[in-house]
């Protein structure tokens, strides 16, 4: 379904943000685990520190503290089990404590009354071995419906039941069929995680938990330690698929919010790497020797958003005019050009091709067009003031 004309001029400027993903050379001895060893195999232990640009409040997925994107990045990513997950195109597909993601052909998906059967893997375990079941899916469901700032209830809420008579299959029966579903206890969502039940003694309102500490994995790496300072993952050799339990024994994560303290970091050999926020003359900065550096389009952008409730935006003339009055590419080129050369404005409504090849509607059309914004405006009563502000009805 294609969005409205609401939306077309609601969502019409995009700007693809790139992301630089920037990487220092090993310097020293505490910066290993990287290489090779003489056999080509990767060599076995070291740690590293990572610098993060942005730091978040707590630990907690399921309240507001999942609103900082960093925290996925510095935490629970590494640590939370999940139902199902995105590969780097977005795609879905089952996690590694899936058997195999749920299809009508496999029985998975059943449409009246719409079902959702999950496999678990029978080899899926916690960090203190203990197994991961049905019951864990089922608590997490709880928590998230029941804790008090939970960060959103959507989906969860069109729930009618989890069937948890077998430990590792997840029967979840809806109210009505929901075409999301593969977000709920997944993808890469605030709260798309499965929480151990047995780590909280019975208690589903977790408001206060989950500030500092986790107290347990179902991922490849365990959360050691989390404060203002730092962030200590180590490895959780308990993780049931072999090839991907980390050969590091230590992954910290530092706060450089300051993106100069950020790149000095670097430059200094404190960090290993950062993934920072593009800013004019960035790459220039790091062309030091010692330094690599990746640029790209990412799954982020930017754009302007209006509002229809006020002037002139409630006027379908004003929104017209400002979409023509707008040169995205001049923006994109004084910001960016010199470090990222490659970057277009983003012609979808609001979606990013690098996540999917699908579009929601092509603004390719819309373009700086001055002379088409004196027509829309005047044609429809607007009067360009001796000052180059336009009015109408007495609200410039």
């Amino acid at each position: 379904m294609r969005p409205s004309k609401y939306v077309r001029h609601l969502r019409w400027l995009t700007v693809f943000f790139a992301i630089a993903l920037v990487a220092a050379a090993c310097g020293s001895s505490n910066n290993t685990g990287g290489g090779g060893n003489a056999a080509g195999g990767a060599k076995k232990g070291g740690s590293v520190v990572f610098a993060a640009e942005q730091w978040p409040e707590c630990l907690n997925p399921i309240t507001s503290c999942a609103n900082a994107s960093w925290l996925v990045w510095v935490a629970w990513e590494h640590v939370m089990p999940r139902l199902m997950q995105t590969d780097p195109k977005g795609n879905f597909g089952a996690s590694d404590l899936l058997v195999e993601a749920p299809t009508e052909q496999n029985g998975g998906i059943k449409l009246d009354p719409f079902t959702l059967t999950y496999k678990l893997r029978p080899e899926a375990v916690w960090d203190d071995g203990s197994p991961i079941t049905s019951e864990d899916v089922k608590f997490t469901w709880d928590v998230i419906m029941k804790t008090t700032g939970t960060i959103g209830t959507t989906g969860y809420d069109a729930i009618q039941s989890i069937d948890t008579s077998d430990p590792k299959t997840v029967v979840i029966k809806f109210k009505n069929v929901y075409s999301d579903w593969q977000d709920l206890f997944g993808g890469n969502n605030a709260n798309g995680v499965v929480l151990k039940k047995a780590a909280f003694n019975g208690k589903v309102n977790l408001k206060d938990d989950m500030q500092t500490s986790y107290g347990f994995s179902g991922g490849p790496w365990i959360m050691k330690s989390f404060s203002p300072q730092q962030a200590v993952l180590v490895r959780n050799d308990k993780y049931w698929v072999k090839d991907k339990i980390p050969n590091l024994d230590q992954v910290t994560m530092v706060p450089r919010t300051d993106q100069s303290t950020e790149m000095q970091s670097l430059l200094t050999g404190e960090a290993l790497a950062a993934y920072p926020q593009p800013t004019r003359g960035m790459t220039q900065q790091l062309k030091a020797p010692g330094l690599k550096y990746a640029t790209g389009a990412g799954s982020t952008y930017e754009g302007l958003w209006m509002n229809l409730d006020k002037f002139p935006f409630n006027d379908l003339s004003g929104r017209e005019a400002f979409v023509y009055a707008m040169d995205r590419q001049a923006v994109i080129d004084a910001i960016y050009k010199s470090d990222f050369p490659d970057l277009q404005p983003l012609h979808c409504a609001g979606w990013v091709p690098t996540v999917s090849d699908w579009c929601g509607d092509d603004f390719s059309d819309i373009s700086y067009q001055p002379d088409k914004v004196k027509s829309i405006l005047e044609g429809a009563g607007w009067a360009k003031g001796s000052d180059g502000i336009y009015a109408k009805g007495g609200k410039r």
